[in-house]
């Protein structure tokens, strides 16, 4: 089986579909260990999100997920300060990517899919290469997600037809 990656925007936000569990980088489940600097970002939406910032090449953070599942996600929390990452698999190296954003625009969930169904260990690692346009070299994660991102909850919007006389 195939992995898939989908990259889904900001979906710490309340209006936002969500994965069935999220784990945030503050909870005691969540190890780290290297370079990595803590603090909090609050969103225009009055949400405040923790965050921690891999530093350089040594930084790390996992969570090890207990229950089985196939899919999994990271959310980054990436400004111009941020540079490559890479999200490891039960050890395994499974995306690699820049994660500079410019005044925080990298604000994505990257989900993997089509896992083995079993319980894994996720691992975000700072590569130390920096970002574009002059970036730096951080990593900056907020949460883990343990299943697939749903469509539920999500903003709807119905079209009505017009009808128009000639």
């Amino acid at each position: 089986m195939a992995i898939q990656t989908t990259t889904h925007d900001d979906i710490l936000r309340h209006h936002a579909p969500q994965p069935p569990e999220f784990v945030t980088i503050d909870e005691p489940t969540v190890q780290s260990g290297g370079s990595i600097w803590r603090g909090s970002f609050e969103p225009s939406d009055n949400l405040t999100i923790e965050l921690l910032a891999l530093t350089a090449s040594d930084g790390w953070v996992e969570v090890k997920w207990s229950k089985p599942t196939t899919t999994i996600g990271v959310q980054f929390n990436g400004d111009s300060n941020d540079g490559w990452a890479r999200i490891l698999v039960d050890g395994k190296e499974l995306w690699t990517e820049n994660t500079y954003g410019s005044r925080g625009n990298f604000r994505k969930y990257v989900e993997l899919s089509g896992l083995p169904q079993a319980p894994h260990t996720v691992r975000v690692e700072a590569t130390g290469e920096a970002g574009t346009q002059g970036g730096g070299a951080h990593v900056t994660v907020s949460a883990f997600g343990w299943g697939a991102v749903s469509s539920a909850g999500q903003d709807s919007t119905i079209f009505m037809p017009v009808i128009m006389d000639k």
